[in-house]
């Protein structure tokens, strides 16, 4: 029988852990998430992140794998626990082609987050399910298991470590690099939180959204306490340091999407008193349909958030109708 050196393989298990521990964040190249709480980053999250396929129902142009290597670190599904044998998850738009069983794409998508270049990446997901009352909600285990067995250990663990106490460095340093939270009850057993408890954002219900034959539909207006036909705002259990998510997708995207109107709309939310005890109220996660149109007006408008610049002459803001067409 082989016989090993216990002096070898004390130190190659000290090596090991050293190794390990001697990972610094940004190492990868990309430090954007060093130093940063969740509520403390800006990122764009797609609205209906699956429904890519075609047809009148459709949100997106490009399936999770495109729309992250474009930049997109957020994304919400609108998942299901279907009532049916072959699949334990199905994504449901509108009808026809946006009804499919999404777990191919993220695998996809964790494989791309596993990737050595990305090893410095945060997402944050929020699952919309129990839309359609004839559909069985994310609820029963079977679903719940099924999604968070596919994130596995990328899973962040502790649902308020990374709003309170310690920066994102420590999540990369576990490797716990998805934020997965749920607009049902969590379940923070399987490291799926409630969104409620962590994020405020200005509700789903667009009733205040002026939809009209013009070819100019209105923006979001952002203020949840005084525009006429309202806003539903959540504020989060969290209390004073929620996430904040700006829905920026009323209206056409080709005319959302302008990168001026999109920090017209940031300020609204920043100055709606809605948030108080925020950092500074400016959204930590703008919400898109459709985020290539407009060129890089999403991204611009991401980048003078990051840079805090909104209102200086490369970060013009604009209202409903007003904008310059160059920003």
């Amino acid at each position: 029988m082989l016989q090993l050196n216990p002096f070898i393989v004390i130190f190659t298990a000290v090596v090991a852990v050293a190794s390990v521990s001697a990972r610094r964040c940004g190492d990868s190249g990309r430090d954007y998430f060093c130093g940063k709480k969740l509520n403390q980053i800006h990122i764009v999250m797609t609205h209906n992140s699956l429904s890519h396929k075609g047809g009148a129902a459709r949100n997106q142009n490009y399936d999770l794998v495109r729309q992250f290597k474009d930049g997109v670190r957020g994304f919400n599904l609108d998942l299901y626990d279907p009532d049916r044998s072959d699949t334990e998850l199905w994504t449901k738009h509108g009808a026809g082609l946006q009804s499919y069983n999404p777990t191919d794409q993220i695998k996809k998508l964790v494989a791309e987050l596993n990737k050595n270049e990305n090893r410095d990446e945060v997402i944050v997901i929020q699952v919309q399910n129990g839309k359609y009352p004839n559909v069985q909600r994310l609820d029963r285990p079977r679903g719940v298991d099924s999604l968070t067995n596919l994130f596995g250990t990328l899973l962040i663990q502790d649902k308020d470590a990374y709003l309170d106490n310690n920066s994102l460095d420590l999540a990369i340093h576990l490797n716990e690099r998805v934020y997965l939270t749920t607009d049902q009850e969590g379940y923070t057993s399987k490291h799926f939180f409630k969104s409620g408890d962590v994020i405020g954002e200005n509700g789903w219900d667009w009733n205040n959204c002026r939809r009209t034959i013009e070819s100019n539909r209105d923006e979001m207006p952002i203020d949840c306490r005084d525009y006429p036909s309202g806003i539903k705002c959540k504020r989060t259990n969290n209390g004073d340091k929620p996430i904040l998510l700006m829905n920026s997708f009323c209206g056409r995207a080709k005319f959302a999407n302008r990168k001026c109107g999109i920090l017209g709309n940031a300020e609204r939310f920043k100055n709606s008193g809605n948030f108080e005890g925020n950092a500074d109220n400016w959204p930590n996660i703008i919400m898109v349909d459709r985020y290539h149109y407009g060129g890089s007006s999403v991204f611009g408008a991401q980048d003078c958030l990051r840079r805090n610049a909104v209102g200086r002459d490369d970060c013009k803001v604009c209202g409903k109708f007003d904008w310059d067409p160059t920003y």
